[in-house]
């Protein structure tokens, strides 16, 4: 089993927010899975996953929407990273998820209200491990198991705590034209905000700044 197992997901807590709008029309995120392909990250293989519902979590998206622009879209939101043993990405070990209500504007802006954070052990060897170890206080995870962490210790990581707002981007192409054409092949894709130094999405004001260079395509 992979020792970074523990350190899986390299995320980011708390976040959110208001802000200033231009009338514009908004281009709408298509309900579905987009996935990234399939890539080293430290130590493991790892695919992410957007899925992106109409349907808006209970109490969510009313939380976002103090001094909101009128040209909006709102749902639900599931962030998938997966771990895999092998680069083909064919044998999954761990799945780390945050579920959030969202709130998409037309300048390229997302404001995200964490709903739940989970692990799923997906091989029984993992599960052992997370036992043997506490991980996240609890001795009870289980092979496919979805097992909540909201605010957690797991092992110094700090999954973020229910509610908690976070302050991302989004950049959505329909046409696959420019560089996100080059990118992903003239396909329906999204770029999505990677937290650095200085730009954690932690704030309206520490709001994620750059893109991954890996998209995510519609499935």
């Amino acid at each position: 089993m992979k020792k970074s197992i523990f350190g899986l997901c390299l995320f980011v807590v708390s976040h959110f927010t208001s802000l200033s709008w231009a009338l514009a029309p908004v281009m709408q995120i298509e309900s579905g899975l987009w996935q990234q392909d399939c890539r080293l990250v430290n130590d493991d293989w790892i695919r992410a996953k957007l899925v992106f519902t109409e349907e808006s979590v209970q109490s969510g998206v009313t939380n976002l929407k103090s001094n909101r622009r009128p040209l909006s879209q709102q749902g639900r939101l599931e962030w998938v990273r997966v771990g895999f043993e092998e680069e083909n990405c064919q044998k999954p070990y761990l799945e780390y998820s945050l579920l959030f209500a969202y709130l998409f504007d037309n300048q390229n802006k997302i404001d995200l209200l964490v709903k739940e954070a989970a692990y799923t052990p997906l091989t029984d060897e993992v599960a052992e491990a997370l036992n043997l170890v506490s991980y996240c206080g609890s001795r009870n995870w289980k092979k496919n198991h979805r097992q909540v962490v909201s605010g957690q210790d797991c092992d110094g990581f700090h999954p973020p705590q229910k509610e908690a707002k976070l302050f991302w981007i989004l950049q959505l192409s329909e046409s696959g034209s420019g560089q996100m054409r080059e990118r992903g092949g003239g396909q329906s894709q999204i770029l999505w905000g990677e937290p650095r130094l200085g730009s954690e999405g932690e704030s309206e004001l520490s709001r994620v700044r750059n893109f991954d260079d890996l998209p995510y395509i519609l499935k």
